[in-house]
């Protein structure tokens, strides 16, 4: 795969985090959402055939994070679409829970996040992972 260009937003009052930013890379699964170049995030796949999702943070560009995520024989999120959408591949929402710059503090509400949310599709030791940081 090629490397994002980021093409660069007209300056406003919103912080650069805030502000629209197109994605130019190939074939990249979340070009329509607008949220491909947001980094620093909980951020939920949803599968459109059975509506089970996955919850992850990432620190880097969201469009990795799935891409990589669709794309390794290892993924939970793989594994999942290669049995439910077998047949007629219905697609992948993509959802932003919450921005937050701190690494630290992006576990904590990945742990959260899951206690609440109980995604199905993170494998038992994604979930189990973050278990020592729970309360």
């Amino acid at each position: 795969m090629g490397r994002a260009q980021i093409i660069h937003p007209q300056m406003s009052s919103l912080s650069q985090q805030e502000q629209e930013q197109i994605c130019t890379r190939a074939n990249c699964p979340l070009s329509s959402t607008k949220l491909c170049l947001l980094c620093n995030a909980v951020y939920q796949i949803l599968c459109s055939n059975c509506n089970q999702h996955f919850i992850r943070i990432t620190t880097r560009f969201i469009h990795d994070g799935v891409g990589e995520h669709l794309n390794s024989d290892n993924s939970s999120v793989k594994k999942h679409l290669s049995k439910c959408q077998n047949k007629v591949y219905k697609g992948i929402e993509i959802k932003t829970i919450v921005p937050e710059h701190n690494p630290a503090n992006l576990r904590l509400l990945k742990v959260f996040y899951i206690w609440n949310y109980e995604p199905t599709i993170n494998s038992r030791e994604e979930c189990s992972e973050f278990a020592d940081l729970s309360f």
